[in-house]
């Protein structure tokens, strides 16, 4: 189903350069392993993969792994790095990097002994520097005693920058970076800042409790999106094939208002209530605030037998703002 989802989502954003491979080929025999190429294949057909290169490997032994990366270099164009904009990234990881025990230790020549909280994501966009001063937003989340979310953003200084072990002066768009900062490590353990977006105080986007969307569902669950009717006719005969009833193929129903859906704003992973919806437009109030960009992209998941499944995108049109502290 998790594959049948991602397919979805490749059809529906219209993705053209795709590279598909067929992992834990170790497991099985190598008439197993070919007849799940196969049905790999027929999964495909009809869809924008059809005519993608299968690459079978074994990623436990390392077999093949050169293949993908030779698929990935001929395939997939390089993408257009924006190094001219003020620096942004997302954060999908924070953490203390201190020891149990290690103390704050006051001197003449200043404070030692405690280091600031680590924040580690991707950079999207911008060039981002040792000593640069940055904000971290939303930031600090709270309720005041109205029950009135509170947003203050966190502003501090970029005391280094790492890629793995590599200490770096200044970091581009591409890989994962990690960020050390002042802040104190307890706003950063246990991956407290994931969601956030960091970069120059003055260039951030806005902080919304509210968003109205323009929203592309998912024709089908576990379907492929599209108005190709042969390509669910495929499916619906895949799903009969192998797992004995299509029928598993759920429709998507439209929002309907007081819906709760899950939505993924970069890394940021909340809930949120339809207020209001008409024709491909949908109004949100969400559990808890994001910093995003209008016309971000977001995904929508709806919840089915205890679990959210992904049931469409979206592009955020216009929200409602919060003060900052």
């Amino acid at each position: 189903p998790q594959t049948a989802e991602h397919l979805a989502a490749v059809e529906t954003m219209n993705l053209q350069h795709i590279v598909v491979v067929q992992n834990k080929c170790d497991l099985v025999s190598k008439d197993q392993a070919a007849m799940s190429f196969n049905q790999i294949k027929q999964f495909t057909n009809g869809t924008s993969a059809q005519e993608s290169t299968v690459v079978p490997i074994s990623a436990e032994m390392e077999v093949n792994v050169d293949a993908v990366v030779e698929q990935l270099c001929q395939q997939i164009p390089m993408p257009v790095r924006d190094y001219a904009s003020d620096p942004r990234m997302v954060v999908i990881r924070s953490f203390d990097i201190n020891r149990p025990g290690d103390t704050l230790k006051l001197s003449g020549k200043g404070a030692s002994g405690l280091k600031g909280g680590v924040a580690g994501g991707s950079i999207t966009r911008g060039v981002l520097r040792v000593n640069d001063v940055v904000e971290i937003r939303p930031g600090l989340v709270t309720r005041d005693s109205n029950n009135h979310i509170r947003v203050r953003p966190l502003r501090t200084r970029v005391e280094s920058l790492g890629s793995e072990s590599t200490q770096l002066k200044f970091a581009v768009p591409g890989g994962l970076i990690g960020v050390g900062t002042l802040l104190d490590p307890f706003l950063c353990r246990q991956d407290k800042l994931v969601g956030n977006v960091l970069g120059k105080p003055d260039s951030m986007p806005k902080v919304f409790i509210e968003l109205t969307i323009h929203f592309t569902m998912l024709r089908r669950l576990l379907g492929i999106a599209g108005n190709d009717s042969v390509k669910e006719t495929q499916y619906e005969q895949y799903m009969q094939d192998n797992f004995g009833d299509s029928s598993r193929l759920t429709k998507v129903s439209k929002f309907k208002k007081h819906d709760v859906l899950q939505i993924n704003v970069g890394a940021c992973t909340g809930l949120a209530t339809v207020v209001g919806v008409k024709d491909d437009l949908a109004k949100l109030k969400l559990e808890r605030p994001v910093c995003a960009d209008i016309g971000e992209s977001i995904a929508l998941s709806r919840k089915f037998n205890g679990s959210f499944r992904l049931i469409g995108w979206a592009k955020i049109v216009k929200g409602k703002a919060l003060m900052l502290d």
